[in-house]
């Protein structure tokens, strides 16, 4: 079954333009979080609680 190449298309352009906005801000944690704190799951680790992030341009 063939379908529309322009779906592959914006999905990578989407994806890219996501990782470019991530790429352009500094990330750290809030001083009142403390540590990222992470479980064992299945034999993957996950995220204790959600994560609270800030952006600094």
């Amino acid at each position: 079954m063939r379908g529309c190449p322009k779906v592959v298309l914006g999905s990578l352009m989407t994806t890219m333009l996501f990782a470019r906005l991530l790429q352009g801000f500094d990330w750290s944690i809030p001083t009142n979080q403390g540590t990222i704190d992470l479980y064992l799951g299945r034999g993957v680790p996950f995220l204790d609680k959600p994560l609270l992030a800030v952006a600094k341009p």
